[in-house]
């Protein structure tokens, strides 16, 4: 009976034992993994993280940017993308949006939410259940060369490759011409869409033909009708915030034809461009004079209206933009000035270029 009991303990102490080293065992490994079994620190396992759907696709997209994927924040349905200063939310926004209809997707709304560029991205995928993705401007981030390009020659007709300018993810600057079939459409359209407008004001050339409906000035009227004329467009295109010129070799070239047209552009506020037509303008120094915000273009990018041609134009505009930190191009509404841009600019800003709106609180 003694050899039974004595049995008996020996049993306790080994499975007491045996608990022991396994307890050990357990709190060890837990230490090892930064986690500790529940049942011994007697608290409520914690909430698993908030699935998201295509997460791994969305973080090669960013790489693909060469934006770290640290940038990229999840909060329960809720996806935080930061984009650096030099590549436009808009571009990411259009292939995350790619990647989910490939995939099966469904986007439920998208929107651009501040006039720089940031977006928002509404979305489901497999299920009912609605995610978020919300792309902002990384405003910590160091800018890098800046431009600017201005797409001249709108309101003529609407088609494919207006509506692929329209759209086009980067920030550029659109000038209108007041009095065309499309011109009010068009102008309308681009400040709903939060695009930047500017007047593309039709003026006398050297030689050749140009618009006419009474917006056009001419070396020879007088300066009420210049002024008239000037007031006349700027009521047309209402949200322009600025104007550059249509041709006007021989009228930008003209002081006193200028500089009645530079006092109605300071009246109502609007900056001016100097598209620079003739080497012999005194439009930028007029205006620059009389202390109107003014640019001074740099290069047509599309004076040559073949693909090899405007790659080089704008190759030559971002060595400028790296030497001098800004540069000004301006393009037109051509099949081919579309198709390289489409390709190129992505590949700039990757670089580390800027492409901003003409204005100066983007400079």
């Amino acid at each position: 009976m003694a050899r039974k009991k004595k049995n008996t303990r020996d049993n306790r102490f080994i499975f007491l034992l045996f608990t022991l080293i396994l307890s050990g065992i357990l709190l060890v490994v837990a230490i090892k993994t930064n986690s500790l079994p529940v049942d011994l620190l007697k608290k409520k396992p914690a909430p698993k993280a908030q699935f998201f759907p295509l997460a791994n696709e969305f973080l090669h997209i960013l790489a693909g940017f060469n934006i770290p994927g640290n940038t990229a924040q999840v909060q329960n349905t809720n996806l935080r993308i930061l984009v650096p200063q030099h590549i436009h939310p808009a571009a990411v926004y259009a292939s995350f949006s790619q990647l989910i209809l490939q995939k099966g997707g469904t986007i439920l709304n998208g929107r651009q939410t501040g006039r720089a560029g940031a977006a928002q991205l509404e979305f489901t995928y497999k299920t009912k259940q609605a995610y978020i993705i919300d792309f902002l401007i990384d405003r910590k981030k160091t800018t890098g060369p800046r431009i600017a390009i201005v797409i001249d020659d709108f309101g003529y007709k609407r088609g494919e490759v207006i509506r692929q300018l329209i759209d086009f993810p980067y920030e550029i600057t659109y000038a209108v011409i007041p009095g065309l079939a499309k011109s009010g459409e068009i102008a309308n359209e681009l400040y709903q869409r939060n695009k930047t407008v500017f007047i593309h004001l039709p003026m006398e050339p050297m030689q050749g033909r140009v618009e006419s409906g009474g917006y056009t000035l001419f070396t020879n009227l007088p300066e009420d009708e210049i002024r008239k004329r000037v007031r006349k467009a700027i009521t047309a295109i209402p949200h322009a915030i600025g104007l550059n010129n249509h041709m006007g070799s021989k009228a930008t070239a003209d002081s006193a034809t200028m500089a009645a047209a530079l006092d109605e552009i300071k009246k109502a506020k609007l900056q001016f461009l100097d598209s620079r037509t003739s080497p012999h303008t005194v439009a930028f120094a007029l205006a620059t004079e009389k202390k109107i915000p003014a640019f001074l273009n740099n290069t047509f990018i599309d004076a040559v209206d073949e693909k090899t041609a405007i790659e080089e134009k704008l190759q030559r505009l971002a060595k400028l933009a790296k030497k001098d930190g800004f540069a000004i191009g301006i393009g037109h509404p051509r099949s081919k000035t579309i198709a390289v841009l489409k390709e190129m600019i992505p590949e700039l800003a990757r670089q580390g270029f800027v492409f901003i709106a003409l204005n100066p609180q983007s400079l």
